[in-house]
């Protein structure tokens, strides 16, 4: 009788291991084509900026802050494609050039002025002499 407990108990055990792979298996894959079908949705959002802004010379060169977000928007598809192969590397890149893509936009003159125009109405409002260095 005690043989037949442990054997029970072996293969539930066996049984909950092959659960885990396979919930991991698919887990892997869903993150893959998740990061696949966003590296082609913002390949489109790149390819589009880059139309936009390059390919009208007559208008002049954008701003500097445009190609550092260029560039870091060209960081997050690279990410993306690491992530294909190493989850966790492809993952730290996707969240740095993102970050950095957020923060060039936000370096972004109009972006500025808004903040700014921001900060002393606030001022105003309050009657504090500053707001945030503004």
């Amino acid at each position: 009788m005690a043989m037949a407990m442990n054997v029970g108990k072996g293969r539930s055990s066996n049984s909950g291991h092959s659960n885990n792979k396979i919930v991991l298996t698919v887990l892997k894959w869903l993150r893959r084509v998740t990061a696949a079908a966003l590296f082609l949705l913002w390949s489109v959002f790149l390819l589009e900026h880059i139309q936009e802004w390059y390919m009208h010379p007559a208008q002049g060169f954008p701003p500097w802050w445009v190609g550092l977000s260029m560039v870091c928007h060209l960081g997050v598809l690279v990410g993306l494609l690491v992530i294909l192969r190493w989850d966790r590397l492809g993952a730290l890149i996707t969240l740095l050039a993102t970050l950095g893509f957020l923060g060039a936009i936000a370096l972004g003159r109009e972006t500025r002025a808004t903040f700014r125009r921001l900060c002393s109405s606030i001022s105003r409002q309050s009657d504090l002499p500053f707001c945030l260095g503004c």
